[in-house]
């Protein structure tokens, strides 16, 4: 398993309308590949938590801390 490619994917999910459905399986993955983001409540930290580790989508879009 890539976990470039799995945090890429998450990112990507990050940005669509509604994220509530998928927020538990997020969690899931990031456990999964030890991806340690700590707690999180909203997709805004995510991203953010991501931007720090310079994951971009799956299009290669950055993704800013900002």
């Amino acid at each position: 398993m890539n976990n470039e490619y799995i945090l890429k994917f998450i990112a990507s999910l990050c940005l669509c309308e509604h994220m509530g459905d998928v927020a538990d399986d997020i969690d899931k993955v990031l456990m999964d590949i030890d991806f340690e983001v700590g707690e999180w409540n909203d997709l805004n930290e995510l991203l953010g938590e991501l931007a720090k580790h310079k994951i971009t989508t799956l299009y290669g879009t950055e993704i800013t801390d900002d």
